[in-house]
């Protein structure tokens, strides 16, 4: 699947007010790595609502997606790695988008019109979430302390965040999200 990751050198503000800024400054890498993994590791299991611009200009949000499985992409259009995962995508989206799943994208792209004339080129019809500024990435990043791209996630029917990796048998994680049992309605 995705072999390596493209890390990006600037720090989640989350991580960064978590861990102190001067005690990073002499934190080794590898130590932050472990450190952002286990910020990471506390959205596991806990419900997450992704919400946020389009690169189309629209509102989006994950929260109106209950009942469905969501898989999550954490990608950019200038990220090798990100490129060679999008035959694997669109594979994806093309098994599993009938069967009840949703695909988003958080993009860390500089613009719009690069997310765009990006995902259309390459057949990525799904939405994509971007901010309406330049940024190297996507603030859901620094909020969620994804450091690396491509990175996915995926989201049960409940809106939990269930697995941080979920590249790694992808097929078969979804298929065990879609069998359990639907997100129940809370009564009115």
């Amino acid at each position: 699947m995705r072999v390596m990751r493209a890390m990006t050198l600037g720090l989640g503000l989350t991580a960064a007010a978590m861990l102190g800024v001067a005690a990073l400054a002499r934190t080794p890498v590898s130590d932050l790595a472990r450190q952002r993994n286990e910020v990471q590791k506390g959205f596991l299991g806990k419900p997450v609502t992704l919400a946020g611009r389009t690169s189309t200009g629209g509102t989006f949000s994950t929260a109106d997606l209950k009942g469905k499985v969501i898989v999550v992409d954490f990608w950019a259009a200038w990220c090798p790695d990100c490129k060679v995962a999008v035959p694997e995508m669109k594979a994806l989206y093309a098994k599993y988008h009938g069967k009840g799943v949703e695909f988003v994208g958080v993009n860390c792209d500089k613009s719009d019109e690069i997310c765009n004339d990006f995902a259309k080129a390459n057949g990525l019809s799904w939405v994509h979430l971007r901010e309406d500024k330049e940024v190297t990435m996507h603030p859901l990043t620094e909020t969620y302390s994804v450091w690396g791209i491509p990175t996915l996630w995926l989201i049960d029917k409940q809106g939990v965040l269930r697995t941080l990796d979920g590249d790694k048998d992808s097929q078969k994680q979804i298929d065990a999200l879609l069998a359990e049992a639907p997100a129940t309605q809370p009564e009115k």
